[in-house]
């Protein structure tokens, strides 16, 4: 009111205010977007540093998370800095039980009926239980 009684079009002001707001908003909405995604990540503790996950297509070791993306080093050196908003789902590979498989070579003239037993002693004490390495790994055998 007071700068239309100086000829100021106050109009174009409120238009051009509007627009600045508009662009800012669309600016910003990768930024909120990351922020919030983040923010799920670490409080619901979907990951931890040193897992191995797979995320936007990638698979690799956590090296760091954060609110705004998250660093993942691939199995060939490679470290990718990939944004939260890509994460549409992510797979845990650290968390739950993991499998190996093991191929164990046998000579033909050994005996099949040893090998057996040896195979099964090999499984009777995987149920032993975990051993802790000085890191803080948990191994099964």
């Amino acid at each position: 009111m007071v700068l239309n009684e100086f000829g100021v079009n106050t109009s174009a002001i409120l238009a051009s205010a509007g627009i600045l707001g508009l662009a800012i908003g669309f600016g910003a909405q990768g930024l909120v977007s990351d922020t919030v995604t983040g923010f799920f990540v670490l409080v619901e503790d979907q990951v931890n540093v040193g897992e191995y996950v797979t995320l936007g297509g990638y698979s690799g070791v956590v090296e760091e998370t954060g609110l705004r993306l998250m660093k993942l080093r691939g199995f060939n050196g490679d470290l990718h800095f990939i944004p939260n908003r890509e994460i549409a789902s992510l797979t845990n590979h650290s968390r739950g039980n993991m499998q190996a498989l093991v191929d164990i070579s046998i000579s033909y003239d050994s005996d099949i009926d040893q090998a057996v037993r040896v195979s099964r002693s090999g499984r009777a004490r995987k149920r032993v239980g975990p051993v802790l390495l000085p890191d803080g790994t948990s191994l099964s055998y």
